[in-house]
């Protein structure tokens, strides 16, 4: 098959879980022999000229990345996806031959994928990622309408959703999705990438992996820590990600009111095997999240043979079972949490039996073969038209 895939972000350039998923599955698919073509953008600060190049058997169109104009999201949007159907244009012409199917990677390049569709008439398949139209905080309440409004029509017209979980799945519904025409099909892993044994250095060290801004719980952690310290116990919080600037100083700034200097370190990004190191040699991953399409975090904790501790929401709270694989706290709960990271550092040998099963179970349901195997079919549907 010959497939247009639309994606805000492709790496080397962008990461970001929806980018690595796009990577992913389109090296995949160049490796099963068909044909993959995408549009992304460059980075930020990147080229201003659309570039075509073949990287590992998938054809990449990049188009430049427009400054964020923090004060008109809506604009910014018609803008990359005018950006984004020049970028079309160019592939239409490299491409010399008509696509059996357009990808739509999330929200972000809607318009410009359902352009496409209605003057080519080839079908759509939708990966939802997660609702933009959800509550976010500092949205604006016409900037959410906006929203809900275009990935209800991307929803509508498409021949095939692919949510990433049933969470998201359910909200896909609430805006009009047909059951008998979704599929869902989490984010995978390259389970090869994460062998190695959880042999945590002490008793008293929690890991936190993730971009640090207000969705992702922190300030909950932090309270956690608190807790803990006041009562005597021995911990240490490793902070593993990146954000923008006021957030991760007001962190900074929770840190040193609550006294945790010696207690919390900010460990900045970390990724590859490095971070597979962190997961293993920390006592317990901690996912105290506010908000979660799924939970990659956990699902490579979990990978790597590591106990976590989750948030029991959105699609991250069923993808543990309390007490078997993994704990499950409320948000916005320090207390809850606190309780629970001190089960784990009391009882190693029952942590470890829980996180050998959680182990077990991503390996039967999260690995890349069975993404690509099942996603590829639901291409295949969707290509014949049957969507």
């Amino acid at each position: 098959m010959r497939i247009l895939t639309f994606a805000a972000g492709y790496p080397p350039f962008l990461s970001g879980g929806p980018a690595v998923h796009t990577h992913e599955l389109n090296l995949g698919l160049a490796r099963l022999g068909h044909e993959p073509w995408v549009v992304a953008f460059h980075p930020p600060e990147g080229p201003t000229e659309t570039e075509l190049a073949t990287e590992d058997g998938v054809h990449v169109c990049r188009v430049q990345n427009l400054p964020f104009l923090p004060h008109d999201y809506t604009a910014r949007f018609h803008q990359q996806n005018g950006r984004a159907l020049e970028g079309v244009l160019r592939v239409l012409e490299a491409a010399d031959g008509a696509f059996d199917l357009i990808v739509l990677q999330g929200y972000w390049l809607a318009t410009a994928a359902m352009a496409l569709h209605a003057t080519t008439g080839v079908p759509v398949v939708f990966h939802v990622h997660n609702m933009y139209s959800a509550p976010v905080p500092g949205q604006e309440p016409q900037e959410a309408a906006y929203f809900r409004a275009l990935e209800s029509w991307a929803i509508r017209e498409s021949a095939w959703l692919i949510p990433i979980s049933e969470f998201i799945a359910g909200m896909c519904l609430e805006m009009g999705a047909d059951r008998s025409r979704m599929s869902v099909i989490p984010k995978g892993l390259h389970l090869d990438h994460y062998a190695g044994d959880w042999i945590p250095h002490d008793n008293q060290t929690l890991l936190f992996v993730g971009r640090l801004s207000p969705e992702k719980g922190l300030e909950t952690l932090l309270q956690a820590v608190a807790s803990l310290r006041d009562a005597g116990v021995p911990v240490r919080a490793l902070l593993a990600g990146a954000g923008d600037e006021p957030y991760v100083v007001g962190l900074q700034k929770l840190v040193a009111e609550l006294d945790l200097r010696r207690h919390v370190a900010f460990l900045g990004f970390i990724g590859g095997h490095d971070l597979i190191r962190l997961y293993q040699t920390s006592t317990v991953t901690v996912i105290p999240s506010y908000m979660e399409a799924l939970g990659r975090v956990a699902l490579e904790a979990m990978a790597s043979g590591a106990p976590v501790i989750v948030s029991d929401v959105g699609g991250l709270g069923p993808l543990v079972r309390q007490g078997e694989t993994g704990w499950k706290v409320p948000d916005h709960d320090p207390a809850a949490l606190a309780a629970a990271i001190r089960e784990v550092f009391d009882d190693r040998d029952r942590a470890a039996s829980i996180a050998t099963t959680a182990r077990q179970e991503v390996a039967g349901r999260f690995s890349w073969d069975r993404v690509l195997a099942d996603t590829m079919g639901v291409y295949e549907l969707a290509g014949r038209g049957r969507g």
